[in-house]
């Protein structure tokens, strides 16, 4: 029983490891080790069987394996929040922009803005930076 529940905590903790699978290897072993030893001859009032432990550990293993795949996957996709988002956005200036600083609006909030280029009121800009709490910009043409 004991390996059955080091299997599940080493499936858990990979899940935010970044170990790749290797802890689910060990947890997929541990599993079938545990499984093997519920196995017994002698009356004890379970019903657990010698060839049941092999379907069950291949199909734990298969659902781990897939979800780390999934996993993994996850990681690699482009980040969808915070300030990295907003590099080349246009928005408009909600206010009149250059190297003292302006303000422009961009998903939902007001942020602090300044451009090399004076930039006025109502005209497009991109977003080509983010320094803390303020956006680098810089005026877009067409």
């Amino acid at each position: 029983m004991a390996l059955i529940v080091l299997a599940a905590a080493l499936f858990i903790v990979d899940v935010f490891a970044p170990t790749h699978g290797v802890l689910t290897g060990g947890g997929i072993i541990a599993f079938f080790l545990g499984a093997l030893m519920l196995f017994n001859n002698a009356a004890t009032g379970s019903n657990f069987r010698l060839p049941t432990s092999f379907p069950a550990t291949v199909v734990t293993a298969a659902f781990f394996h897939l979800r780390g795949r999934r996993g993994l996957a996850r990681a690699a996709l482009p980040v969808k929040s915070g300030p990295e988002t907003m590099l080349g956005k246009v928005v408009a200036a909600i206010s009149r922009i250059d190297t003292q600083g302006g303000r422009v609006f961009i998903e939902g909030e007001s942020w602090n803005a300044v451009s090399d280029t004076a930039v006025d009121a109502g005209q497009p800009v991109e977003v080509v930076a983010v320094e803390g709490l303020t956006l680098k910009v810089k005026p877009k043409n067409g």
